[in-house]
């Protein structure tokens, strides 16, 4: 049986890209590069008794804070205490790191689908964009695993 009480690993996703403007002009400091500061992923699916893990990775030059949202009648945080119970997780996720958190389904989850979400994601007070979605099958009980 593996230990899920540790829900949260992290590890580092290498070195910042340099911000020099490598043509050579004297202007003003190059806008960060475009796209998303906070990377959401999941498990696809499982069946009724296996572990989600949902992932952030943290893409931008700064700690990124927020919640994950999900339906507390479907799953249920394999952390976070009092915290986890009403269907919000806090996060911080490390500059050019990822976090990785584990969710239980519960039997109402069986046969549906299941979303976890980011909400309000920030860093240094401003809103950060975030890409992929962690949306998730649940099997029915008694059935197969594909």
């Amino acid at each position: 049986t593996r230990d899920w009480s540790s829900d949260v690993c992290s590890s580092d996703l290498g070195e910042a890209p340099p911000t020099d403007d490598a043509s050579g002009s004297t202007g003003a400091p190059a806008a960060p590069a475009p796209g998303p500061a906070l990377v959401l992923s999941s498990t696809r699916e499982v069946g009724p008794a296996e572990a989600i893990s949902v992932t952030l990775a943290n893409r931008s030059p700064s700690p990124v804070a927020g919640e994950l949202e999900f339906d507390p009648t479907q799953l249920r945080a394999a952390s976070g205490g009092a915290a986890a119970t009403n269907g919000r997780l806090p996060f911080q996720v490390e500059a050019h790191q990822e976090a990785v958190f584990v969710f239980r389904p519960l039997p109402a989850a069986a046969g549906n689908d299941v979303r976890v979400s980011v909400s309000s994601a920030s860093a240094n007070g401003a809103a950060v964009n975030v890409e992929g979605e962690a949306l998730v099958r649940v099997r029915p009980r008694g059935s197969a695993s594909p």
